[in-house]
C-alpha cells in the first residue's frame, strides 16, 4: 500500500506555508493525504501576499472560502487593503487559534 491510499484520522502540516500556491507539487501532495480531520500549522502564515491563505484554504477544505468563485468574489474584487484584509481576518477568526509572545508568557512555557 502507498502512503495516499490510506485514510488517516488527522494530518497536521507543520510549517503550512509550505504549501503556498495550490499548483505546486507540495499543495498537491498534501491535499492528496485523506483524512477525517486536517490542521496546519504555522508562525509565518502568509509570507508573500494573501494568495498565500488560499492554498491553506484549499487544503484545510474550508467550505466556501476554499472556493475559488468566492475569492475572486470577495477578496480579488476588494477596493483596498484595509478592505480585504478586514475580510481575511473575519474568516480566519473561526478558524485560528493564536499564540503570541504574551500567551506564551502567561502560561509559563
Amino acid at each position: 500500500m502507498f502512503l495516499f491510499d490510506y485514510r488517516f484520522r488527522r494530518v497536521i502540516l507543520d510549517e503550512a506555508q509550505n504549501i503556498k500556491t495550490p499548483s505546486t507539487l507540495q499543495f498537491h501532495g498534501a491535499n492528496s493525504l485523506q483524512s477525517e480531520f486536517k490542521w496546519c500549522l504555522t508562525g509565518t502564515l502568509v509570507q508573500n501576499c494573501e494568495e498565500d491563505l488560499f492554498a491553506i484554504f484549499k487544503f484545510l477544505k474550508v467550505e466556501v472560502f476554499s472556493e475559488e468563485y468566492w475569492w475572486n468574489a470577495y477578496i480579488k474584487k476588494c477596493q483596498n487593503e484595509e478592505e480585504k484584509f478586514n475580510t481575511l481576518h473575519t474568516v480566519l477568526r473561526p478558524i485560528t487559534l493564536r499564540r503570541t509572545k504574551e500567551t506564551k508568557n502567561l502560561n509559563g512555557n
